[in-house]
């Protein structure tokens, strides 16, 4: 340990050789004979815990040379000797901090050795503050320069609400100078606050608002406003936030889950809803109900002929024919490629409405013109009427679809109204409706795996499980088909709990053989969550396995987790305690905002297909997929892609920052027998893939190419086996409720 310096100062030889005497066992002592000597000793051996000094010496008394040593090394603890004499001069000393404390000569070795380590003491404290206050005077300039430079703007406000103070972001953010809002009230800057919304919680916790923000020039936009300040009397902190570009955002995506891009059109999601929400107020009010579903024929043909940009100028014609002769112009969706919606409730009359149908058979009967020439259209128009109580939302959409199916048979445009003869595929799904209901009990439902690669590096992810129903006479039935007849009758529940012990016991077994450490994501629907039961159900699945919580991921959709609320919270709150990896599905096809994202203890958002299938080449999409990456980001949520199906689209995903990726380019859903299989192949095919990554990406489907791990199967050593890349003209399904229907 080493030893507390001390400095004595004394003109007298025995005095100092007593002093070396007494406190050399103790301390590291030096000594000087006279005050200039002391200095001198302080400049060149120091430094020095304690400096010891007589009072009377000649020259440079003990009260001057003090006094220097203070000049020189204020944190040095100084003690005086003096004489019965000079009590009254060495007191004032320490009442006026010249000196610590004094001792009384003559004094011997004992007092003076406790005094000195009094000294010491009071030195090691002196310097713990000096540390401290060194870190809190680095700290105020690093936050000071925090303020000075970062991109919020902070203000600090007297205990009336009166800016005193900006930083530099104020000028930046809102376009007035320094003096033009120091003195002022907030809300010149933020008009919509009240004096009650300009205070602190009463606790003192930091209070969030978001409002309207005015510039300079008098435009609008949106911030967030944070208050902290434990005492609004003495004065608050306020940080304002712009989160104008982040509406925007959301403004984009809800626009895109909600419109179609094309027509400016609701899509079929949005009509879907709208549908429900009038037969429901129909019932209430008994009056009258109708869907008219809109199909044009020949699109195909249209578009092989004339080309997709006049295909698509043939479609937005017809949209705006569409949309002008609806009654009520916001009632109108464009709910498939080449099939519109209108929706009319209340029908005020059925004669009117006959008038009203063949007006619009007139309207969209004429030929489209595109760049001078004359595309002819035919439209099938069916119609479907329900009245009061006894019409469900789901049965007139399916009428009217049937209706529009009949109305094609015609070769010219024409409309039929629904009637129950039209309906011959009842039958059928009664039937399958039976078959579904013993698939589980005869073990004809199995899971299909299909890979999600990390695309920086090729390596595998994880899988995600798949549904999959093989019926012995039927054969294989579409998910698409099978999932909401399993939803609708409320088997899905017991599906997907099967689904998700099976997928565990799975991954566990694959873990056993070596296979590392590899996650497994598993879709729950809407049905099994918000009821309470299925943290235990997940729970007892992990135990039963033995597989760990992390290697599990649950998907829920973005609209399940809208629809649900706050039981989605607690619920996913319960699970992500447990350890689980939790995923919002179909991200974007919502209408979350991003904002609600924050209080959602997920880990990843999974972009749905939608956004991904025209990439590279549609600059919408490709501004929309990078401002969910990039929003993401800054939740910390990783990002996959769904439905990737060229090389191109994967290179651009891994530029713009999206973390995985799965769909037809890496591979097709595999049976579980083939997944170690094709995991050996493609990590064997690794280093290729990552040197080939490094070129121009292909913007064809990868084919027989290993790009970012992509693997076709031809690779595979082990012989001829199924190629594991699928044609992205291959059938594909979509999801609802948390339930995969890819084919």
């Amino acid at each position: 340990m080493t030893r507390t310096r001390v400095l004595v100062v004394d003109d007298e030889p025995h005095a100092l050789a007593g002093f070396r005497r007494g406190l050399r066992q103790h301390f590291d002592v030096v000594t000087a004979t006279s005050g200039q000597d002391g200095l001198d000793l302080l400049d060149r051996q120091g430094p020095f815990s304690v400096v010891v000094s007589d009072m009377q010496m000649p020259g440079m008394d003990g009260i001057q040379f003090l006094n220097q040593v203070r000049q020189r090394a204020p944190d040095i603890v100084r003690v005086m000797l003096t004489g019965q004499g000079d009590l009254q001069t060495a007191v004032a000393a320490v009442n006026h901090g010249q000196v610590f404390r004094f001792l009384t000569k003559p004094c011997t070795p004992p007092i003076l050795v406790a005094a000195i380590t009094e000294a010491e003491e009071e030195y090691r404290r002196h310097a713990v503050v000096r540390g401290e206050l060194a870190r809190l005077q680095a700290e105020r300039r690093h936050i000071s320069s925090v303020i000075e430079t970062i991109a919020d703007a902070v203000l600090r406000l007297d205990g009336q609400g009166c800016i005193v103070s900006g930083n530099p972001a104020v000028e930046r953010l809102f376009g007035f100078a320094q003096n033009e809002f120091i003195g002022c009230r907030l809300d010149r800057l933020l008009p919509e606050l009240t004096p009650e919304s300009v205070r602190p919680a009463a606790d003192g916790t930091t209070a969030a608002v978001e409002t309207d923000a005015r510039h300079r020039d008098g435009r609008t936009f949106r911030v967030e406003l944070t208050l902290g300040g434990a005492d609004a009397d003495a004065g608050l902190t306020a940080i304002v936030h712009d989160i104008s570009a982040e509406k925007r955002a959301e403004e984009a995506l809800l626009r895109h889950a909600s419109h179609d891009p094309l027509t400016g059109m609701a899509n079929g999601r949005v009509m879907r809803s709208r549908l429900f929400d009038a037969v429901a107020e129909a019932g209430e009010a008994d009056v009258t109900t109708a869907l008219i579903v809109v199909e044009l024929q020949a699109m195909a043909d249209i578009n092989e002929t004339f080309g997709h940009d006049a295909g698509e100028a043939v479609l937005a014609e017809m949209a705006s024919r569409l949309t002008r002769c609806a009654p009520q112009q916001d009632q109108t969706a464009r709910i498939g490629g080449a099939e519109f919606a209108v929706l009319i409730s209340p029908v005020v009359a059925e004669d009117d409405f006959g008038v009203w149908l063949r007006n619009l058979v007139d309207a969209l009967a004429p030929s489209v013109t595109v760049d001078g020439q004359s595309i002819p259209v035919t439209a099938s128009i069916g119609a479907a009427v329900g009245a009061g109580r006894s019409v469900s939302a789901d049965r007139l959409w399916k009428e009217a679809v049937l209706a529009a199916r009949r109305a094609g048979k015609t070769a010219r445009t024409n409309f039929c109204l629904y009637d129950e003869g039209l309906d011959g595929g009842v039958a059928n799904r009664r039937h399958l409706e039976r078959a579904l209901a013993c698939a589980l009990e005869r073990e004809q439902l199995s899971l299909a795996y299909q890979p999600l690669i990390h695309l920086q590096s090729g390596e595998i992810a994880g899988f995600e499980a798949l549904m999959r129903w093989t019926h012995p006479s039927l054969g294989s039935i579409p998910p698409d088909t099978f999932i909401p007849l399993a939803e609708a009758s409320g088997m899905i529940t017991p599906f997907g709990e099967w689904a998700l012990a099976a997928a565990c016991a799975e991954a566990r077994r694959w873990r056993e053989a070596g296979i590392g450490e590899i996650r497994i994501a598993v879709n729950i629907s809407a049905r099994q969550i918000g009821d309470g039961k299925l943290v235990r159900m997940v729970e007892t699945c992990l135990d039963r396995t033995g597989l760990p919580p992390h290697a599990l991921e649950l998907e829920i959709t973005e609209q399940t987790a809208v629809s649900e609320g706050d039981d989605v919270i607690a619920e996913l709150t319960e699970l992500n305690r447990l350890g689980v990896r939790l995923a919002i599905d179909d991200f974007g096809t919502g209408y979350s905002s991003l904002r609600y994202l924050r209080q959602l203890p997920v880990h990843r958002l999974k972009i749905d297909r939608s956004f991904i299938r025209n990439l590279p080449d549609n600059a919408q999409d490709r501004a929309i997929v990078k401002t969910v990456i990039s929003l993401a980001r800054s939740l910390t949520l990783e990002v996959v892609a769904e439905g990737v199906e060229t090389a191109a689209q994967a290179h651009l995903l891994n530029e713009l920052g999206c973390t995985e990726a799965q769909g037809y380019l890496f591979s097709r859903p595999l049976p579980p027998k083939r997944v170690p299989e094709w995991i050996a192949s493609h990590r064997r095919a690794l280093p290729g893939a990552a040197t080939t990554a490094a070129g121009p990406p292909s913007r064809q489907p990868a084919h027989g190419s290993e790009i970012l791990g992509i693997n076709d199967g031809q690779g595979d050593r082990g012989g001829a086996a199924a190629p594991t890349v699928e044609s992205p003209l291959a059938k594909r399904g979509n999801r609802r409720d948390g339930i995969d229907r890819r084919a």
